[in-house]
């Protein structure tokens, strides 16, 4: 590491502007009642096991608080409903006790810079609003959830508004309480700036009035007067104007402390294509003071469904804007949306039946990075509590931190990073650049021997008759336990025998394998596991499980911190004797970074029985035969290839075998190239590398060749 580096993270260490940091925003919670609280455990158990989280922030609607039209409570909240009718949920699914279910996000030790692990938006089902139903079927609605045990004051509410006079939130009383309208806060944390509105009505809210005076004509108008702030008339005709004035004092106070982000949080959506909700009584004036103000991103639920806007300006596209994003639901029943001309992506891109609630089950990961907002948007899915669906993935700003990202580790230019890991060193061989290498002597050969007309194929995607495209790899936790697993070739496998109990077999390995993993259709049925925070890769080849035991062809474990090579002759879970993710085109890569930094695997049919170190195998349908391409060759684009006419996302995958080209790794279809396996890939756009051929390309000279074996001698 050198100097420079050494400084500039002694810097970061000391300074919390430039902390890069992430934190999860999720949706709805009400309404469903038993299935509903299903979801809602699973999701949470997903959320609580994402690795380096900050805090958590809801948008609302935590709890259920009106009685379902049968008059049940079930899904209410507060004590298990179970007391207090005798209703019990099937097969022990819990009964809505959401302050047991949000416990593992609650009870977190806060970190250092931050009062608490969890921060809360009121929405309409949790401050009593409007219901006409005193006192609460629910007990006594968010500030049941956010006492501590013991406590009968209100003095975790005031520690959250900490600012203002809270009023009589918690009372149940219809003549002193003022239904939460005091509930808004805001709080500063790394540099970015954060304010959460009690804004949860659709035609009430901080801008509604009586007894307008006859030169104006709404009350929208002229409670956002900015010429009558200081008026009395106006702040008596004005019903809950203590808040937006307070909103408007914030965003001067955020704006003249330079904070390099600000993000607000609300129930009810400013903007918004959503069918149950419209925009919020009031938004023209409300977007006017965020986007004029810097707001970078607007969060809401109360619309059940995801939806993600372009960056806007006045009703115009425009990067310096404000983004409004529904984040959708966190369990709740679902809504549907339409789609308009701001929206840049919403849940019709993974689902196309609004009703499937695994897929629209979703929570929002925010990776802030100075003025870098990276977001990434997980579902739920049936039977799968710890991997991670990915469902949509976007990046809001420009600014950058030179040379390094601050996070778990320090991330350089040059190294793909894959959930805080490093994949692999800057040298290794997936990692180096190969644009100024010679050309290898038998370049002519091995092109005549392949076909010099044969097209890329995008070996990844969605689904091809029934069967997902790519090789997926899944997220597993640090403390994630290691089963036993059967491998065929276990004399070439790492076995890891001591984390399991294998009964005593030789073949019986123990890899950390999840109850659902995610496996590669197909024939091969790769399963790739990536584990947090140690940085270790699991891989196995040809997975299967009977229902009772795991089997496989053969594993590898790679650390990936280190360059290892397998020994001589030793196959791996590929081929080659390489690990499997370092060479797969990745959604974010293409998508969000737009930028690949590593070599690409790809699949020829008719291989050399040889191998190019640090390849350490070859399966050699080839045979001997030297004409024939070895394990382990490197190809790049040419230089002189024009890929101005392709889409982006397929110039971001040119340049990339430009600059690190193409390694091959395995036995298939010719001039196949892999990756990951992605329901957003757009599989028209990826058909375009097809008019790659492969006299587009050279081979070049990156070592000498192996037989295999080894020690074979013609």
């Amino acid at each position: 590491m050198n100097l420079r580096i050494i400084l500039l993270i002694t810097f970061l260490l000391s300074n919390n502007d430039s902390h890069a940091f992430s934190f999860i925003v999720f949706g709805d919670l009400n309404g469903g009642g038993c299935a509903r609280n299903d979801r809602v455990n699973r999701i949470v158990q997903k959320m609580n096991n994402e690795a380096n989280i900050d805090f958590f922030i809801s948008t609302g609607d935590l709890i259920d608080g009106f009685p379902e039209s049968n008059g049940n409570i079930t899904s209410c909240f507060a004590t298990d409903p179970a007391t207090i009718n005798g209703s019990t949920c099937a097969n022990g699914t819990p009964n809505g006790n959401v302050r047991e279910m949000l416990a593992p996000l609650m009870n977190r030790t806060p970190i250092v810079g931050l009062e608490f692990s969890f921060y809360p938006v009121i929405g309409n089902h949790d401050d009593n609003w409007g219901s006409g139903w005193y006192p609460s079927p629910c007990g006594d609605g968010i500030c049941g959830l956010l006492h501590k045990d013991g406590e009968t004051d209100d003095s975790m509410i005031a520690r959250y508004i900490n600012d203002h006079t809270p009023g009589d939130i918690c009372s149940l009383d219809p003549g002193v309480s003022n239904h939460s309208n005091s509930f808004y806060y805001a709080f500063a944390y790394q540099n970015s700036y954060f304010i959460v509105l009690r804004q949860n009505n659709d035609n009430f809210g901080m801008l509604s009035c009586n007894n307008l005076p006859a030169t104006h004509p709404n009350c929208e108008a002229y409670c956002s007067d900015p010429t009558l702030f200081d008026d009395p008339a106006r702040n008596d005709k004005c019903y809950a104007i203590d808040q937006f004035d307070w909103l408007r004092a914030k965003l001067d106070f955020a704006n003249q402390n330079n904070f390099d982000n600000i993000f607000m949080f609300a129930h009810a959506p400013l903007l918004t294509s959503g069918e149950n909700h419209g925009a919020t009584i009031g938004s023209p004036q409300f977007r006017e003071l965020l986007e004029s103000n810097h707001v970078d991103i607007y969060f809401n639920g109360h619309n059940h469904a995801y939806e993600r806007s372009k960056k806007v300006l006045a009703n115009n596209e425009d990067e310096n804007g404000t983004a409004y994003i529904t984040v959708g639901v966190a369990g709740a029943q679902t809504d549907t949306i339409t789609g308009d001309w701001f929206t840049a992506a919403d849940y019709r891109n993974w689902t196309s039946n609004y009703a499937d609630l695994e897929k629209m089950a979703t929570y929002t990961i925010i990776t802030i990075n100075g003025k870098n907002i990276n977001g990434t948007v997980k579902s739920l899915t049936a039977n799968n509590l710890l991997n991670s669906d990915i469902v949509d993935t976007f990046t809001y700003g420009t600014g950058q931190i030179e040379d390094v990202i601050f996070s778990n580790s320090f991330e350089t230019a040059n190294v793909p990073f894959i959930a805080g890991c490093q994949i692999l060193p800057e040298d290794n061989i997936w990692n180096t650049a190969i644009d100024t290498f010679s050309i290898h002597p038998n370049h002519n050969t091995y092109i005549n021997s392949i076909g010099a007309n044969t097209s890329l194929h995008s070996d990844f995607g969605t689904q091809w008759q029934g069967i997902d495209i790519g090789i997926p790899y899944t997220l597993i936790t640090e403390n994630q336990a290691s089963v036993p697993i059967e491998l065929l070739y276990w004399d070439e496998s790492d076995m890891n025998q001591q984390s399991c109990n294998t009964g005593g077999q030789n073949n019986i390995a123990c890899y950390p394998i999840p109850v659902t993993p995610n496996i590669e259709g197909g024939s091969d049925k790769h399963i790739l596991m990536l584990q947090q925070n140690t940085c270790m890769l699991y891989e196995v080849f040809n997975a299967q499980f009977d229902g009772n035991q795991w089997s496989g062809g053969s594993g590898a474990i790679w650390d990936l911190s280190q360059n290892q090579q397998r020994p001589l002759d030793w196959t791996s879970a590929d081929a080659s004797g390489l690990a499997i993710l370092p060479g797969l085109i990745r959604y974010d890569e293409v998508y969000v970074e737009q930028e690949i930094k590593h070599a690409i695997r790809f699949t020829l049919s008719d291989i050399q029985a040889a191998y190019i170190q640090p390849a350490t195998h070859s399966d050699g349908q080839g045979g001997h035969d030297a004409n024939k391409p070895p394990m382990g060759l490197r190809l790049r684009l040419k230089a002189s290839i024009d890929i101005s006419t392709f889409d982006p996302a397929i110039q971001v995958i040119l340049i990339a075998m430009k600059k690190y080209g193409i390694l091959l790794a395995d036995t298939g279809s010719d001039m196949f190239i892999s990756g990951e396996h992605h329901d957003l890939w757009d599989d028209d756009t990826l058909s375009q590398l097809a008019n790659i051929k492969l006299r587009d390309f050279e081979v070049v000279n990156t070592g000498d060749i192996t037989p295999y074996p080894h020690d074979w001698t013609p």
